[in-house]
This record gives structure tokens, C-alpha cells and sequence, in this order.
């Protein structure tokens, strides 16, 4: 193997992960855990040993997360922008405005649907992510 690096391959799926590879990554994964939960401690106001205590990988429904105080509200995806709309000092009619979609070319159009769509539609039904295991 070439590499400019000691740890350029570092996670590689081809290989066994190394002791000091292991400690790397988990290194990295604790600091993006603790940088979580300061900024949520920080962005909730809430206690930063309440916030370690439930910030331990779970997951939550809404109205568990609403009663832990990591959310204010249950609701959709309307509700959010009418919420946003307000907090933003909206105070008539909020709307949302969708940019447009991109014009097709007529061999797009004759085909009924665009080449990355048709693309899409293959590599999303077939492609599936996997992991490499070679002991």
C-alpha cells in the first residue's frame, strides 16, 4: 500500500483497524460527544451533568425529548416553518417559497424524466453500503 501518511487509510474496510488506529477514532468520537453535549448543555440552558447523564446514545420519542427539555415543541414540518416564521418577527401570512425546479432539456422532457432521476432511481434501488471485514 502507497500513502503519503501513516493513518491515510485510517478505517479502511480492507483491512484489520490497528490498537492505535482504535484509540485514534475513539479519541475523535469522545470529543464529538463531549463538544455535544457542551453545546447542548450551552443551546438548552440546561445542566451540563443532566445533559452527560441522558446524552448517552439513545434514542428518544418527541415527547420524551420534550419532557427531558431537549425540544420546546411537538409538531410537523409546517409547524416548524410557521414557528421560524414568527421567532423571525413574521407577522402576517407566512409562505415558503421552494426555488425552481431545473428546466429540462426536450430529449428530458420527450423521456418524461431527467437523467439524474433516472440515475437516482438505480443507484438508490441497488447500491447498498456495506462493510469489509478481512481478519
Amino acid at each position: 500500500v502507497f500513502k503519503s501518511g501513516e493513518y491515510k487509510d485510517l478505517g479502511s474496510p480492507v483491512r484489520k483497524i490497528t490498537s492505535a488506529e482504535s484509540q485514534i477514532l475513539q479519541g475523535f468520537v469522545n470529543k464529538i460527544h463531549k463538544q455535544f453535549i457542551r453545546d447542548v448543555s450551552k443551546g438548552r440552558k440546561m445542566d451540563l451533568a443532566k445533559v452527560e447523564e441522558i446524552a448517552d446514545g439513545r434514542i428518544y420519542t418527541g415527547e420524551e425529548a420534550k419532557v427531558l427539555g431537549l425540544i420546546d415543541r411537538l409538531g410537523n414540518f409546517e409547524d416548524s416553518i410557521e414557528w421560524a416564521g414568527r421567532m423571525g418577527g413574521i407577522k402576517g401570512k407566512i409562505s415558503t417559497v421552494y426555488a425552481r425546479q431545473k428546466r429540462s432539456s426536450i430529449l428530458e422532457y420527450l423521456l418524461g424524466s431527467s437523467f439524474e432521476e433516472i440515475a437516482n432511481h438505480f443507484v438508490t434501488k441497488n447500491m447498498k453500503a456495506g462493510y469489509i471485514y478481512r481478519p
